[in-house]
């Protein structure tokens, strides 16, 4: 017997200097914590200034390529974006199960992917599956894919119950 779905309750607890020492006192030994904290230091200083930049020219997102897929989910209460990366551009068998899969469980796909070249064939069997397929420059990873395409998600779907992240990287030859 399954479970139905359900949301969980959030708790907004503001960030505060308890929170963050929580968070790092959980990650391990001191100098892991020390790497993980100049790592993002480093993230921030060098995004900071093309964020700023960004923001002063006002640009809007403008998509490499974005299509209505074959499974339109109108009217669904469930939106499942699904994150994709893959060096070589392609989108295996694995992933598009998965896709198959939150499509059968009732979500409205959606397929972002930041792969620079998307072979058509693999393009073609990705709309079969989801209700928008787009492809986005390489640009502030999973989260910039959430901060781009979440307006274009809220106008298709605009008051969705559930929402489901899930990102995917290959780094390697894509196996099939």
């Amino acid at each position: 017997m399954t479970e139905p779905l359900c949301l969980t309750d959030l708790f907004l607890a503001e960030p505060s200097l308890r929170r963050a020492v929580h968070g790092y006192a959980t990650a391990g030994s001191l100098r892991r914590i020390l790497l993980r904290a100049v790592l993002i230091m480093r993230e921030v200083v060098t995004a900071l200034p093309r964020d700023f930049m960004r923001w002063m020219r006002g640009a809007p997102f403008v998509p490499v390529r974005m299509e209505p897929g074959e499974q339109p989910h109108a009217g669904a209460t469930r939106v499942g974006l699904y994150v994709h990366y893959s060096a070589s551009g392609r989108v295996s068998d694995m992933v598009r199960c998965q896709l198959d899969l939150l499509g059968q469980l009732g979500f409205a796909v959606v397929f972002i992917s930041m792969a620079s070249g998307i072979p058509e064939e693999d393009w073609q069997a990705v709309r079969r599956l989801c209700a928008l397929v787009v492809q986005r420059r390489n640009f502030g990873l999973d989260f910039g894919a959430w901060r781009d395409l979440m307006p274009e998600v809220h106008r298709r779907w605009p008051v969705p119950e559930e929402l489901c992240w899930q990102t995917t990287v290959c780094w390697g030859r894509s196996i099939r």
